[in-house]
């Protein structure tokens, strides 16, 4: 399903959110869940907000990292996610373990850490981190978290659904999922729009819908959608043409959906 750079993303953002925090003694914003069109995610993102750990010894200090497991171990969900980054990386006193990396993390995700929910739907997606593939299980990652928020999980999910990946192959699941990620501004998902409503599947065949969210794919960064766009554009007349770049010179966002931890 060409989730690879997905799969990369995550993992590249686990490391930088890891390096963050052993350099603030206590973690920083980028562990904060991300949206449609954030990227940073396989990404996705995990909230920032440490209030729920007592600073009881130095922030860092091996002390610390031990109070943290005992806190994780207890239920505390930010605790989890740090102990997860940890283990997932070698560090913090801790040694490298997938298993235990992922066992925090699905302690997190059932919880609502949107972060985490990716972590899973990405490791079952891909057969890795210790976890066996399991398209089913990552249908139901990628929905809970795209249920928080998550656009970018909404148009993965979107995709499940088109190609009937640990899904029945739905359509308009597909178009519903695919729509959701669009409205937040995640560019895979408004592509996706734009190649549904070109072929006419689970919405109406309708090039000027088409050409605009090929559009808003390609100025941020789609180029695929760029020739997509491109080509369906030789099947439309000028005025057509010039109508759907109106319409996505005017199209907003949706109101900004983020993948807020639980408080």
């Amino acid at each position: 399903m060409g989730f690879e750079v997905e799969r990369r993303r995550r993992a590249s953002h686990t490391k930088r959110v890891l390096c963050c925090s052993i350099l603030l003694l206590g973690g920083c914003s980028t562990h904060s869940d991300r949206s449609a069109g954030d990227e940073g995610k396989p990404g996705s993102s995990v909230a920032s907000d440490h209030k729920s750990t007592k600073n009881t010894v130095r922030l860092g200090s091996p002390e610390w990292y031990t109070d943290q497991l005992a806190a994780a171990d207890k239920g505390d969900m930010f605790a989890q996610l740090r102990v997860a980054d940890c283990f997932y990386i070698g560090s913090c006193g801790f040694a490298k373990d997938q298993n235990e990396a992922m066992r925090y993390w699905d302690l997190a995700a059932e919880q609502g850490s949107g972060f985490a929910q990716g972590q899973l739907a990405t490791a079952y997606q891909f057969g890795i981190n210790g976890l066996q593939k399991d398209l089913t299980q990552a249908a139901k990652w990628w929905r809970r978290a795209a249920e928080s928020g998550d656009s970018g999980a909404a148009a993965i999910l979107g995709a499940f659904y088109e190609e009937g990946d640990g899904v029945p192959q739905n359509f308009d699941e597909a178009v519903k999922w695919y729509r959701r990620g669009a409205d937040g501004g995640d560019p895979a998902a408004q592509r996706s729009m734009g190649e549904m409503y070109v072929k006419g599947t689970g919405v109406p065949q309708d090039y000027l819908q088409a050409h605009m969210w090929l559009n808003l794919a390609c100025s941020i960064g789609k180029t695929e959608a760029c020739g997509i766009r491109d080509r369906l554009a030789t099947k439309m007349s000028a005025a057509q043409v010039q109508q759907a770049q109106d319409m996505a010179s005017k199209w907003e966002p949706g109101p900004k959906r983020t993948n807020r931890e639980k408080r």
